[in-house]
Formats: structure tokens, sequence, C-alpha cells
């Protein structure tokens, strides 16, 4: 009985060795090794494929090959980008291409290719003939063709086209920014929740044949767009408020993110959010915003987007830096500055914050010494007044000050940013 047991056993280890498949690491740049893991890999298993974090796998890096992209012809390939990049520098070459039969899943990963005169990369071409999905994913490019019977889906995926998405099989959409053309031709369907798709007044997707298109609701669209139901909200002009394609942080997945007024804030329905957006930020329970890219609210100019140094560039050669603190209402100001007497000073104070207003009581350092070698010695804390400071966005304000000490007096002068916090930004 043992030796049966035993026997079953091993038949359904090796079944699900089999099922799983081989799981392949491909160095930095590499274009070859990755070219022959994802185009050898075997039918009826999952061949899976990890990129290098932050990787970069370019045309010109080899000379070997004159393809660096994912071209599946069986089988079920998972690529795990790590936040890598994959483009091309030669017009026409690479790209994501997905053979009849095949399935291709791309996660945390940009798609970047060379500009050839249309205002995007025209290197990489997505063409899909079998199952594709893309997730967390940012593809700047000029065109993308789902073929018929061809099944693809987008989840928290950026993409920036000169040509449009053509889609003439099954496209399901969410929590995605699409900035260009979608074609919803005859026979297609597509199926859109918590998107944006922001147009120009009048406009939507070309090609939207009747019945082509099934909203569940949560999308920011173009006013003519004539499927829209009650819970999508129509943009009026074609930016939305969203940001320009870059590094917004995370995942190192380039994203549109929305400004604090930006239209599509909120407009997510609860049920079809993703857990985390483009840049495996977390979603707020209950609610999301429509896109790729969740706002970020720490990055507020109102709240840890206000962290950094500021100067008046008008008198270059006084600084001041403001940290959040304490994750409340409390920000860390210091202020590197000189007296009337042209004595430099050193300012500091922990204040309140309302909204974008920063109140602090200031002190100052006075009596130290530097001993050789050590830590100033006999230094002591001294009251000197008050500051406040108001943000008008995150690259101007204006500071006002109060001291109690002649030497300073009182006075005003604007604020300009001078520098961020590394993988934080802020957002107005």
């Amino acid at each position: 009985m043992f030796r049966i047991i035993a026997l079953v056993s091993l038949v359904f280890g090796f079944a699900a060795n089999a099922q799983a498949g081989a799981v392949i690491h491909v160095a930095d740049g590499d274009c070859s090794a990755l070219n022959a893991a994802v185009s050898s890999a075997p039918a009826g298993e999952q061949t899976t494929v990890v990129l290098a974090h932050n990787g970069t796998y370019n045309t010109a890096n080899t000379q070997t090959v004159d393809y660096c992209g994912l071209w599946v012809h069986a089988g079920n390939v998972v690529v795990e980008g790590q936040g890598s990049l994959l483009s091309s520098e030669v017009c026409g070459t690479g790209g994501l291409i997905v053979d009849a039969g095949a399935q291709l899943t791309l996660r945390n990963a940009n798609v970047l290719g060379q500009d050839c005169g249309l205002g995007n990369g025209i290197g990489y071409e997505v063409i899909n003939d079998g199952e594709l999905q893309l997730e967390n994913v940012s593809l700047r490019i000029v065109s993308a063709r789902n073929d018929q019977n061809a099944s693809m889906t987008l989840r928290n995926v950026t993409v920036l086209t000169a040509m449009g998405i053509k889609n003439f099989g099954s496209l399901d959409v969410f929590n995605s920014t699409l900035l260009g053309d979608i074609g919803a031709n005859p026979g297609s369907h597509m199926v859109l929740a918590n998107s944006a798709l922001p147009a120009v007044p009048g406009y939507c997707l070309f090609n939207a044949a009747a019945g082509t298109v099934q909203s569940l609701g949560g999308n920011v669209v173009g006013s003519g767009c004539s499927w829209a139901i009650s819970t999508d909200v129509r943009s009026t002009d074609a930016i939305a408020g969203l940001g320009p394609l870059q590094d917004n942080g995370g995942l190192g997945v380039l994203t549109a993110a929305p400004s604090s007024s930006s239209i599509v804030r909120g407009v997510g329905l609860a049920k079809y959010c993703e857990a985390t957006d483009a840049r495996g930020i977390v979603r707020p329970a209950g609610t999301c915003d429509a896109g790729a890219t969740q706002f970020d609210a720490t990055k507020y100019v109102g709240e840890g987007g206000m962290n950094g140094t500021w100067y008046d560039r008008a008198a270059n050669g006084h600084y001041l830096t403001i940290q959040r603190v304490h994750d409340d209402d409390t920000a860390l100001v210091i202020w590197n500055t000189f007296d009337r007497s042209g004595n430099q000073a050193w300012i500091y104070g922990v204040g309140h914050v309302t909204g974008r207003h920063i109140s602090i009581a200031m002190s100052q350092n006075i009596g130290g010494t530097l001993r050789p070698g050590g830590a100033p010695i006999g230094s002591s804390v001294h009251a000197w007044g008050t500051i406040d400071i108001d943000l008008a966005n995150c690259v101007s304000g204006t500071l006002r000050y109060q001291s109690t000490l002649p030497a300073f007096g009182s006075g005003q002068f604007p604020l300009d940013r001078l520098a961020y916090v590394s993988d934080f930004g802020c957002a107005d």
C-alpha cells in the first residue's frame, strides 16, 4: 500500500513540475538569452522569465541579434520585468508578439520604442494572435493590434500611442490609462472599467461599431462616447489633469500621474479597483482613481510633497529645508541664512501644518565651538521668533518672518523649489 501511495505521489510530483515549467533568469542587457528563453518556450507548460531589477534590454546592447522583444510561439510565458526597460534603437525592430495558441503575461515593465518622426516610439509594435496579459506595464509605441479570436487584458497599464490600439478580438481594460486612439472594429468586443481615456470635446474611440464596447463604469471618457454609462465621467480635454509619462516612483514603471485636481480622482468603482496601482502603491479601500496611477496623497504639496529644499532664486545663498515629521500635522523647518551684519545663522523649529501653510516658532543655537577632531560644544538654545510659510504649489511659495532679535527684524521673500526628496516628488 505504501508503495502505491509513494508511486502516485511521485507521478503527481512530476506532473506538477511539468506544469510549472522552467524559471529562467536573464542577465541585464542579454537580448540573446531573452530571445531564446521566450521563443523556445515549450507548449503545454508555463515558462517564467525573470529580468534584472531595473535592467535595460535594448537592440543596441548586442551585435549578434537585431531583436530584443518578446515573441512567444507556444506555451504560456510569464515575464517578470522588475521595472526593466525593453527598448529599440532601430525603427521597426523589437516588440511584443504572441502567436495563435500561445500566452504571454508581462508584468512590471516599460516597453519603449525609438522616435522615428511620429512623436512616439516606433520600434516596438504589439501584435497579439493569442492571449496577452499586461499588468503594471508602460507602453510607448506607434500602434498595437489585437487580432480576431485573440484576447488582450490590460491591468494598470499606461499606453501612449501615435496610431492607437486596433482591436479586432477581445480586449478587457481595467484601471488603465490610454493616451491615444482605440479602434473598436466590427466584430470585436471591448470591456472597460475604472480606466482613463480622455479625449477632446465631442470625440471618442475611432471605428466604435455599435455593440463593440461595454462600459462597466468608473471610466473617464471623451464626451462623444455614446456607450458611456451613468457612472462614467466625460472629460473636457485630452489631458484630464494627468502629468507626463515619467518615473513617478514605485516599481520604476513609467506612469502619467494625476494632479490633485485631476478629473480621474475618485471616479473608479470599488468592485473593479485593482489592489495596487502601476507603481505598486496600495489603492485606498472603497474607491480608487480611474487609470493606472492612483493619486498619491503623500506627495500632495500639503502633505509630503512639501519635503525638500527651497530658496529665493533672486537672492541665492540662503536655503530653507522642510521635512514632514511624526506622521501628523507637524514639519521640521531649517533656515540657513544670515543676520543683518552678515553673520551666518542656523535657525530651526518644528511647527504646525494646516493645508499648505506652516507656522513655526523658531530657535537658534549660538555660542558653540567646534572641537578639533570632534563635535561642537558650548552651544545654547535661544528663542528666535516665528516663521510662516505659504506654499502656492509644488514649486513656489512665500516665507514671512518675525524675529524678536534686532539683528533679524521682520520681512518676507518668495520661495522657489530647489530640490525634491528622491523617489517622493510632489503633486499640486
